[in-house]
């Protein structure tokens, strides 16, 4: 005979569960600062919900310092599928523009194109499985080396380093990049609408026309070499 259960969240099992005496027994602890605690039940059917399993993990080292850095110019916001004691605990001390709890993977992908939907870029940062339809839905994803299998194959991109910095070095870089592509672009178009015409027109030698040329690619390069 197969049995059938279920394990997951709270609401997740309660319609599965014939009764809730897991649910009634164990009071919900208080979370220690900088520590993320979630509960995690097992419902077997025509028992009930049998077991509840804590899980707990800790707040990335730089978690804090790095949101609150990127807030200054980016608004932040926070989606998760924890309960509100955890994200509550978890923002403390952030600067969020918004956060949104309780959040199933549909519900991240509506906040997302509705966020689109106002003509606003947005760049989805998540590791776990929950996160693959949002990541899948954004302008750029973002994922880790340490984070699940389907995240990874989700993300645009994919950070080696397990701390949040590099996703602060790597907005700070593309907004560089993006300004010297625009200053090589305008430099190019520059040179041939004022020298091509020139030299086609016999105001300057050919040959200077072409030397301009070389030192005109000379410069993008070198200008380009200034990412690095």
């Amino acid at each position: 005979r197969k049995i059938k259960c279920k394990i997951g969240s709270k609401d997740f099992v309660t319609p599965f569960a014939s009764n809730a005496s897991v649910f009634s027994e164990h009071k919900d602890v208080d979370i220690q600062e900088n520590v993320h605690q979630t509960y995690v039940y097992l419902a077997i059917q025509h028992v009930g919900c049998i077991a509840r399993f804590t899980l707990t993990d800790r707040l990335r080292t730089d978690a804090i310092n790095i949101i609150n850095q990127l807030n200054q110019d980016y608004a932040t916001i926070l989606l998760t599928g924890d309960a509100s004691i955890p994200a509550d605990k978890l923002t403390k001390g952030w600067y969020l523009s918004q956060s949104h709890i309780n959040q199933s993977p549909e519900k991240k992908v509506e906040k997302l194109q509705k966020l689109k939907s106002q003509h606003k870029k947005v760049a989805m940062v998540g590791d776990g499985i929950n996160d693959c339809l949002a990541l899948k839905a954004a302008d750029i994803s973002i994922s880790f080396r340490n984070g699940a299998d389907m995240a990874k194959n989700s993300a645009d991109i994919l950070l080696l380093t397990p701390g949040l910095s590099a996703i602060k070095y790597l907005l700070e870089h593309t907004t560089k990049m993006h300004r010297i592509i625009k200053q090589n672009i305008a430099w190019a178009i520059g040179y041939n609408l004022t020298m091509l015409p020139l030299a086609a027109c016999g105001f300057i030698p050919t040959y200077v026309a072409a030397i301009g040329m070389s030192i005109s690619s000379l410069v993008v390069v070198l200008n380009a070499r200034r990412l690095n």
